[in-house]
């Protein structure tokens, strides 16, 4: 079995937005263990992320990872 190496880190929303309409993953601190998301960000009604009226303010999010290759 290889060992996985992840690259991918969370970004703060303080230092910087996904991509307008991008579907990323979003955390939501704001329950007991937290919640992590898909979700996108829109730069309307000085920006918000669309789950946040369900969840709460979001503090950070990741890109999506690719899909399994030789899935169809």
């Amino acid at each position: 079995m290889k060992k996985v190496i992840i690259t991918t880190k969370w970004i703060p929303v303080e230092e910087a937005m996904p991509p307008e309409t991008e579907d990323v993953l979003v955390f939501y601190p704001n329950s007991k263990y937290g919640e992590i998301r898909i979700d996108c960000w829109f730069a309307c009604d000085n920006g918000r992320f669309c789950l946040e009226d369900t969840y709460g303010k979001a503090t950070h999010w990741m890109p999506l990872p690719k899909p399994p290759k030789g899935v169809q």
